[in-house]
């Protein structure tokens, strides 16, 4: 019976998920689909209006939402432990990505290159990654996991679900190699943890935007809108990456379980029927 009432939440809120993804896809749409070059001048900040709006509109989101699915202090979790844990995790999850790239950087671009980069195709380049990170934290992070635990789902469970599912929406590119399925789902359980952690989606946010910020400096990608600085690589970053962030998932995970009486897989927003729409 307990595992048929786990299920049916499980159920419920990947089901609430799903249309809060759609009414997210068709509001994209609206936008996206605009011909916004017949009212902008510039094609960079053409390319960059509809990812201001859809920004701005995303953070709307998150504040009428928060009473629904944003993790409160009622998580059996981190205050339990010294914050300086948390914020440990938090320092060691930020940093990693740009570390890596730039100790992995063999050769940069030539200076006549770099003076093509243009300050109007550079804010739109980072309108376009807030746009992504944003919107993906929203889903997986915000409304999957917050929604998961608010129906007392174990933090555990909510993590791989909500980095599985991660994982599959990243499609084909996700499942070309091992280190890549483990790039993504790593990277989930990355997110999911520094969500819980901090309780802070905008830590979140943060994480994803500067990972997608170095993805575009190594390699094409259709959000970055100007030239990037590097050119060559000594190794894959983000393999590295991926290891860096295992050993902190690993050490932040079993600190917390030394600190707590309880175990970890009990932890869940409690009470949780309060909750229930």
């Amino acid at each position: 019976m307990k595992m048929l009432k786990a299920a049916a939440r499980v159920l419920y809120a990947l089901g609430e998920t799903t249309l809060v993804y759609v009414a997210l896809l068709c509001l994209m749409g609206a936008l996206f689909n605009q011909s916004w070059r017949a009212w902008v001048d510039d094609a960079a900040w053409a390319r960059a209006t509809p990812s201001a709006l859809a920004v701005f509109c995303l953070l709307a989101l998150f504040r009428l939402t928060r009473k629904r699915y944003a993790l409160s202090s009622r998580l059996a979790h981190p205050s339990d432990q010294p914050p300086r844990v948390t914020w440990w995790f938090a320092a060691v999850s930020l940093s990693t990505a740009p570390v890596v790239l730039v100790m992995g950087v063999h050769r940069f671009q030539e200076p006549g290159a770099l003076q093509l980069i243009t300050i109007s195709a550079s804010i739109a380049s980072l309108f376009n990654v807030l746009c992504i990170a944003l919107t993906e934290e929203f889903v997986y992070r915000y409304v999957l996991m917050g929604r998961l635990l608010h129906l007392g789902v174990p933090v555990f469970i909510s993590l791989t679900i909500q980095a599985g599912l991660f994982l599959a929406a990243h499609g084909k590119h996700a499942f070309i190699a091992p280190h890549t399925v483990a790039w993504y789902f790593v990277g989930g359980l990355t997110l999911g943890t520094l969500y819980v952690a901090t309780r802070s989606i905008s830590c979140t946010a943060a994480l994803h935007a500067i990972v997608d910020i170095c993805i575009a400096q190594t390699g094409p990608a259709s959000y970055w809108l100007t030239h990037r600085p590097v050119d060559a690589m000594r190794y894959d970053w983000t393999i590295a990456a991926t290891g860096m962030w295992s050993i902190a998932l690993l050490g932040y995970w079993a600190q917390s379980r030394r600190s707590n009486a309880t175990s970890p897989y009990d932890w869940t927003e409690k009470p949780a029927a309060r909750l229930l729409p």
